[in-house]
């Protein structure tokens, strides 16, 4: 089996390839971008064939892929439909954003979606594709963290500032959300990729934590207990979104094993700072 691996140079991608890799699979990696290891492609309509697609391609900043013109879904859509329909199964790494953060209780595959911006739209539309072709998974991803991550997150911020003194500031230290070690979101794809299950999955620890339990873990990992957390500015409204994972659980055998507070004491060695 044959297995096609899109967005090699990003955050999940290498770990995914990786873990398949390891497994002795035949992984074709591919990337726009030029570097050694992967294929490198100026279309993701040009991705080569293989037996199985894993897509994890498409852009996560939400606030830069808001400012694109509508075409740019359109396009997106487009080409996951040309995608869709060139492998016999396909894994899409969708969003649980989808859901909103209005939830009290973590959210369930079959609880509404909101398209309400440009990448919602995107990520929508991409699953009614996969899900269309018949042999598809379309992956509902919590917060994923670990070594590679964006520096543009929450999480980011916080580390950011564990090597300095004072108060560790953070915007707003009151929304609510489900942290996911990355290692652990590309387990679970490699079982997707090889398993046979289809439909809408949630991807996450089923597990909510706050920007302030976040900071405090971080500080207390460091053996900074006594530095205060301090938020510049609260929202009046809660933001909470957790997920509910056992249709996942239940699908294949795959739980989350790493928890946040390893996997911040992973992050801060990876950054050469000591924890406890």
């Amino acid at each position: 089996m044959r297995i096609v691996v899109t967005g090699a140079s990003g955050f999940l991608a290498p770990f995914v390839i990786g873990k398949l890799k390891s497994m002795g699979g035949d992984v074709v990696a591919v990337s726009r971008s030029r570097g050694s290891g992967f294929s490198s492609v100026s279309s993701y309509g040009d991705t080569p064939d293989g037996d199985v697609l894993v897509h994890l391609a498409q852009d996560n900043d939400r606030a830069r892929v808001n400012t694109q013109p509508s075409s740019y879904a359109e396009n997106a859509v487009a080409e996951m439909e040309t995608l869709a329909s060139r492998y016999a199964r396909v894994i899409y790494a969708s969003s649980a954003s989808l859901y909103g953060d209005r939830g009290l209780s973590p959210r369930k595959e079959d609880d509404p979606v909101i398209a309400g911006d440009t990448y919602a739209r995107i990520k929508i539309g991409c699953e009614e594709v996969v899900l269309a072709h018949g042999c598809g998974v379309a992956v509902r991803l919590a917060n994923l963290f670990g070594p590679g991550q964006s520096e543009n997150t929450v999480l980011s911020t916080i580390l950011g500032q564990v090597s300095k003194s004072g108060p560790l500031v953070v915007r707003d230290d009151t929304p609510v959300r489900d942290f996911l070690w990355v290692e652990d979101a590309a387990d679970c794809l490699v079982q997707m990729a090889t398993g046979a299950p289809t439909g809408i999955f949630n991807v996450g620890s089923g597990i909510g934590t706050s920007v302030r339990e976040l900071a405090l873990q971080a500080l207390d990992v460091l053996g900074q207990g006594d530095r205060a957390v301090v938020a510049a500015a609260s929202a009046e409204r809660l933001s909470i979104l957790v997920l509910d994972i056992q249709r996942t659980l239940a699908a294949w055998p795959w739980q989350p094993v790493v928890s946040v507070r390893d996997g911040l004491k992973r992050l801060l060695l990876v950054r050469g700072l000591k924890n406890s």
